[in-house]
């Protein structure tokens, strides 16, 4: 036999109707839609920063360069250099008349 006090212990969970379930789908649906304009900025901030510190890198080696080489940023030939390090006043004409000839960088 069943007591009255029987049927107070006896709570009934109620569950999730499908309207809840989509009221707090929106919410979140809303909650993103504010939040992703916001990380898109912080990335593009990110990506300005990382640049902008990027940049002064170049700058301070540029800067220490030129102390420790009399206030030049690049160091100057008085000629031309051809491939293998060889310094001429003008370009030879011919093939010829160049030197060495390798096909390195100067």
């Amino acid at each position: 036999m069943s007591s009255p006090h029987d049927t107070v212990r006896r709570t009934r969970f109620r569950a999730f109707t499908l309207i809840e379930l989509r009221v707090v789908v929106a919410v979140i649906a809303v909650l993103a839609g504010l939040l992703l304009p916001a990380l898109a900025r912080a990335r593009s901030t990110a990506v300005r920063t990382r640049c902008l510190s990027n940049l002064r890198q170049v700058a301070l080696a540029a800067r220490l360069y030129m102390d420790d080489h009399q206030g030049e940023l690049f160091h100057h030939h008085e000629g031309r250099v051809l491939d293998d390090g060889t310094q001429v006043e003008e370009l030879p004409v011919t093939v010829a008349e160049f030197s060495g000839g390798g096909s390195g960088n100067s």
